[in-house]
């Protein structure tokens, strides 16, 4: 009873260094000697080699513990270790005798060994080569030594696998351009990064041993911390997070990253989260130069004396000189047509115009004066050029467009102060001759006629009844003439003062 207890102790206590040593080891060599060492010290073993299996080459000597001359030795034919893959389940144990089944290489038999245990070392399910114990005396394995030596060959090739696994996804995860780490999270508290990758190091600076309780709230910058600590609540309740901020670099300069952050485990109260950074310090530095860009196009746009509206199906923008002419809101404009605009005589045409526009049908640049209705039903005149905008895959329709409206008054006044009279709103001299020139050329030999009316005795009214008296009796003439040949189809009929 008290040799079962005593090897179940050193059993564990076996077991428990190799764990505890495993954990730091880089590669499978390094654990294959940890493994070594300690299973040797369980069996009370004098050396152990490592032997790496090369197919046909045989075997080759990776580690020999006492006799490092040995390293790097290679063997073949029916060895100890060739016959433990092949046939041992999985522990092969024998005596080197003159009658022994092996054929023992001479470099090992003239150390004085006088006996092995060995077992296969495997990856998987791929023999990777032989683990072997030696003696310099006899040694007979035991039932209960037997079953360890068992555990610890599928726990070599568990171990083997894991690390393998672990390695190359090392290798993919310090190769990467992204920082990525692993972390303990007590939201809103980190409480330790357990892992950085080498871009870590690489992007800010620090080294993993630099990093500090809380470092990745307490590096972001001010502005950012608030973004930062929504995301880490955030996790608690979808399990991942994501945030674009900026990280202190050990220099005092600043990184802008993206941050996805995700459990992978929760302990309690506790959070395991893998974390990736992704630096787009380039992109932004790209973004405000376009940001700024586009703030100084917006500036002279918003402030062009001219109105400048671009349509899909709807409009899409409009400048501040566009709602101060119709009257409309940015925002109730993007809910019109353009033809919703124009004069209803108009609108077929624009509307037409603005489907091939927008289907990308060949359609040139116009340009006219058109008659827009203004929110409160005021009828203005714009001078506008249309054109077709090309972006991507996409046709839109460009109008820009300036409000003549207090030209085409102007226009109208003074045209009027030309050619009519002032008093009666006739035409005056200037204008009917104009027209007679015109009449004439236009009648070819035709009879054109011309009928002359006088009023006499205006200057004993005008001095009777007074001057006000004769313009009133002028402009009620006047407009009985004009009533009465006004509607007759005669286009050339005109009354002149």
């Amino acid at each position: 009873m008290e040799d079962s207890k005593f090897f179940c102790n050193k059993y564990c206590e076996t077991l428990r260094k190799i764990c505890l040593i495993g954990e730091e080891v880089k590669n499978f060599v390094q654990f294959l000697e940890i493994v070594g060492e300690e299973v040797a010290n369980f069996l009370g073993a004098n050396s152990y080699s490592i032997s790496e299996y090369k197919g046909k080459e045989g075997f080759r000597i990776i580690k020999f513990k006492k006799f490092k001359d040995l390293e790097g030795k290679t063997f073949n034919g029916n060895s100890m270790e060739l016959y433990t893959l092949k046939l041992c389940n999985p522990v092969c144990s024998d005596n080197f005798s003159k009658e022994t089944r092996f054929s023992i290489p001479n470099f090992i038999s003239q150390k004085e060994l006088r006996s092995g245990i060995s077992i296969p070392v495997k990856v998987g399910n791929s023999y990777w080569g032989v683990l072997t114990f030696y003696f310099y005396e006899p040694r007979n394995i035991s039932v209960e030594e037997e079953s360890f030596l068992k555990f610890i060959t599928e726990f070599i090739s568990l171990f083997g696998e894991r690390l393998e696994l672990f390695n190359i996804y090392k290798i993919l995860v310090n190769d990467s351009p992204f920082i990525m780490l692993l972390m303990d999270l007590s939201p809103p508290y980190i409480d330790r990064v357990i892992y950085a990758n080498s871009a870590f190091t690489k992007l800010t600076g620090y080294q993993f041993s630099e990093i500090f309780r809380d470092w990745l709230i307490k590096t972001a910058h001010t502005k950012d911390k608030k973004d930062v600590l929504e995301a880490i609540e955030e996790l608690k309740e979808t399990g991942e997070a994501k945030a674009v901020y900026r990280i202190k670099r050990k220099d005092g300069s600043y990184l802008w990253v993206y941050g996805y952050f995700r459990v992978v485990e929760k302990l309690d109260k506790v959070y395991r989260v893998v974390a990736y950074l992704i630096d787009i310090s380039v992109l932004k530095e790209i973004e405000e130069k376009i940001n700024g860009k586009t703030e100084l196009f917006k500036t002279i746009v918003d402030k062009a004396p001219v109105g400048i509206i671009l349509y899909k199906d709807k409009i899409i923008y409009s400048n501040p000189y566009v709602s101060e002419i119709t009257g409309y809101s940015p925002e109730e404009l993007k809910k019109l047509n353009v033809y919703d605009l124009v004069e209803k005589r108009h609108k077929e045409i624009i509307k037409k115009s603005v489907e091939q526009r927008i289907n990308c049908e060949k359609f040139k640049k116009f340009s006219a004066d058109l008659q827009v209705i203004t929110k409160e039903g005021e009828k203005r005149i714009l001078r506008i050029v249309s054109d077709t905008v090309k972006y991507g895959n996409e046709c839109f329709g460009l109008v820009i467009g300036i409000d003549i409206t207090p030209q085409k008054r102007l226009e109208k006044k003074l045209l009027r102060v030309a050619l009519y009279d002032n008093l009666t709103g006739l035409p005056n001299q200037t204008l009917f001759q104009s027209k007679l020139k015109n009449l004439i050329r236009k009648s070819k030999g035709n009879i054109v006629a011309l009928f002359l009316i006088r009023i006499t005795n205006i200057k004993y009214i005008n001095a009777v009844y007074g001057l006000d008296a004769g313009d009133k009796l002028i402009k009620e003439v006047g407009k009985r003439l004009k009533d009465k040949f006004a509607g007759r189809g005669r286009s050339g009929e005109t009354v002149k003062n």
